[in-house]
């Protein structure tokens, strides 16, 4: 959209008008804007058979209303056909025709023009294109404005507010969208919470102080309003403010008691009544150890107790996607790179004003909500693949690949990244190592790059990635973390316990700094210091699935011994109380000697499983025991599949899988809310006209035809 507008010389717009001169004015004023290759076309059934194998940006239609074809069916397509999800399209409406206004609205109309008076026409374009810039270019608060001006027509303020809240979910903090709530309060007589949310607007957004006084005047009597006004300044915190930001809580992290000061009237002041205030990182850190999550973190860089590299890092093992801003100068050059890693949102230098903490905090959280920038859609996808959401991230890959103004490299990273959390290991190296070429040295790529061929087995290349990222941003604790473990894959010890040494130096208590030691200690077989290790974790979870991991690869590369003295270290050194991680090592135990058919330690080793039959474990170990039991009985052989998962083997024909179609993905988009101007955003419930609603039925369907070569 953005490009679309930016660059409207060489735009593909294409008018369709069935009177001959009404074509001929809306295409003129087009010229006069300096869009010179506007088309005209005389009825959309025709427009549709170009549409099969013509590129458009912008559609301008009448209503055609009683055709075969009309506007609706257009903006149906745009919404289930991906190939036109970045088409935009405007209504030409006469008075007749104003009722479809709503339901063309619901479904992704960008602007509507009423032609009644034709020799209005290029003012209307005009204030179009005033519309466009006023709103960054952003399609769906272009359709937002004129759906506004439709629902004032009609004083429907009710139907104002529901689609500015809406709207403020998508977009937090914009103070353009709270002072219609305003006005809408007002004008609906709700006085006392209109003048609440001016307010508001005059504390977020002081710019806006002549509009807001302006609003009152117009709806407020004289005497009344002197009255109101002394009630109401300064802004009463304990009455009902609307949450401007969206946001359920918040943590600031800073000893700074004038920056508390400040944090807490910007949080007030936008509706967010739960700040929790923390004058040293390790009592922030205990505050979400004990499961606490926040909508937002504020956080001063050079904290007490526990630093920002250690903090940070920490809540980043735990909250993946939770917003974190940065306010400091304090950040040294070389912890820049370590900042972009762990997904800080924005980094604000002090001393700051309230203003400019506020305007930042809404980008940020417009970013987190609706990205539109690269780097913010690059940080989304990352989250959702982390988080495991494949459907939003399925979504958001399609949208990144589609978008024109994203750069090749970024592009291929994004796929890299892609391939990689599905398991496609050496298709996300190929594609990782091509972005690489584009983009030199870059942190994200190699760490990526890294992680693949570790999952290949090529420890070797893989650990020179990770030691050119680390070069690049030397306090990374989990690259640290992983380095050891690749060294001790390597047989090189040595070089594990400096590079253990190193990560524990940053932050010792860091729980990826805990596992690699109880890793490194089981390898090795000291089971004292990997006791000591994991007494001091919370889970015991991915231990067990390291254990396991390196166990089967030990034995089905032929060291069954091996293999069985790392289990047998791994029950020596779990700390009390057992549990489920003591029982899930004991009943892999006994799968690794029935590999060997070796059924009487196999039974042994269920005989050390203390859970109750009626666990999830217990139901494993008792089923596992009866197969045992009957295979001896039976003087047969005890086929079983190792339930382990195991790490994708190269040369292992059953590793390989189909790549990627990311081609499919792009064409498998779903339109979601705000993909297309407002839809899913405005509802016409109750205000579309039955009339309206028919004109949907026997949509046509296109078929589907390729450019000719």
């Amino acid at each position: 959209m953005a490009q679309f507008f930016s660059n409207l010389k060489s735009a593909r717009v294409y008018v369709i008008e069935p009177l001959v001169a009404m074509r001929f004015q809306i295409v003129e004023a087009l010229r006069q804007l300096g869009i010179e290759g506007a088309i005209g076309y005389t009825d959309l059934k025709s427009f549709l058979d170009l549409l099969e194998v013509e590129s458009v940006d912008w559609i301008i239609t009448a209503a055609f209303a009683s055709t075969e074809v009309n506007a609706l069916h257009i903006l149906k397509l745009c919404i289930e056909e991906p190939q036109f999800r970045k088409v935009r399209v405007s209504l030409m409406y006469r008075d007749s025709e104003e009722h479809i206004l709503p339901i063309a609205f619901e479904m992704g109309l960008m602007s509507a023009h009423n032609i009644e008076m034709p020799s209005r026409l290029p003012d209307e374009l005009q204030g179009l294109l005033r519309v466009v810039k006023n709103t960054s270019l952003n399609a769906t608060l272009i359709s937002a404005f004129y759906i506004r001006s439709m629902l004032r027509t009609k004083r429907q303020w009710n139907e104002i507010i529901k689609l500015e809240k809406a709207l403020l979910e998508l977009f937090p903090g914009t103070t353009d969208t709270l002072l219609s709530i305003g006005e809408a309060q007002l004008a609906s007589g709700d006085h006392e919470s209109g003048l609440r949310t001016l307010q508001q607007v005059k504390l977020l957004n002081p710019s806006l102080s002549a509009q807001v006084d302006q609003l009152k005047a117009n709806y407020i009597l004289i005497d009344e309003e002197d009255e109101l006004f002394d009630d109401l300044e300064p802004l009463d915190m304990t009455g009902p403010l609307l949450n401007a930001l969206g946001i359920q809580s918040a943590i600031l992290v800073d000893p700074d008691s004038a920056v508390q000061q400040s944090v807490k009237q910007v949080m007030a002041g936008a509706g967010v009544q739960d700040l929790e205030v923390f004058d040293s990182g390790q009592k922030a850190w205990d505050w979400i150890s004990n499961g606490q999550q926040p909508s937002l973190i504020i956080m001063e860089w050079r904290t007490l107790d526990l630093t920002g590299v250690q903090f940070i890092q920490r809540v980043r093992q735990r909250l993946i996607s939770v917003p974190i801003m940065v306010v400091s100068s304090l950040v040294s050059q070389s912890e820049v790179p370590l900042v972009k890693e762990m997904g800080v949102n924005a980094v604000v230098e002090k001393p700051f004003d309230n203003a400019t903490l506020m305007a930042e905090i809404i980008t940020l959280l417009q970013q987190q909500q609706y990205p539109t920038e690269q780097i913010s859609m690059d940080r989304k996808i990352i989250q959702c693949l982390q988080l495991g959401n494949k459907v939003e991230a399925n979504r958001l890959i399609g949208i990144y690949l589609s978008n024109p103004d994203y750069d090749d490299a970024g592009k291929r990273r994004m796929e890299a990244e892609y391939a990689f959390y599905e398991g496609h290991y050496m298709q996300s190296c190929t594609l990782a190592s091509a972005a690489l070429k584009q983009s030199h040295d870059s942190l994200e790529l190699l760490n990526l790059l890294g992680k693949a061929l570790m999952k290949l087995g090529d420890f070797e290349s893989a650990l020179k990635c990770m030691k050119k990222a680390q070069s690049l941003s030397p306090a990374n604790i989990e690259r640290a973390c992983r380095m050891a473990s690749l060294c001790a894959e390597m047989g090189d010890f040595e070089d594990a316990e400096d590079q253990l040494l190193q990560a524990k130096n940053l932050d010792a208590k860091n729980i990826l700094v805990l596992e690699a030691e109880a890793q490194l200690a089981l390898g090795s077989g000291d089971a004292e210091r990997a006791t000591k290790a994991m007494a001091s974790l919370e889970s015991l979870h991915r231990i067990v699935a390291f254990i396991n991991n390196k166990a089967v690869a030990l034995v089905r590369n032929n060291k069954f011994e091996e293999g069985i003295a790392l289990y047998k270290s791994a029950l020596e050194a779990l700390p009390p109380p057992w549990g489920h991680a003591h029982d899930t090592v004991c009943y892999n135990l006994s799968l690794a000697h029935i590999r060997f058919s070796e059924y009487e330690r196999a039974l042994q080793s269920l005989e050390k499983v203390k859970s109750g039959p009626t666990t999830g474990i217990g139901k494993k170990a008792h089923s596992l025991r009866k197969k045992i039991l009957h295979a001896q009985q039976t003087n047969t052989h005890l086929t079983i599949s190792v339930e382990a998962k195991e790490l994708n083997n190269p040369n292992d024909p059953k590793a390989l899988v189909p790549e990627i179609d990311f081609a499919a993905l792009v064409d498998g988009i779903a339109a979601s809310q705000g993909d297309i101007c407002c839809y899913r955003i405005f509802s016409s419930e109750g205000i579309a006209s039955e009339e309206s609603i028919k004109l949907f039925q026997k949509a046509p369907k296109l078929k589907q035809r390729r450019p000719a070569s």
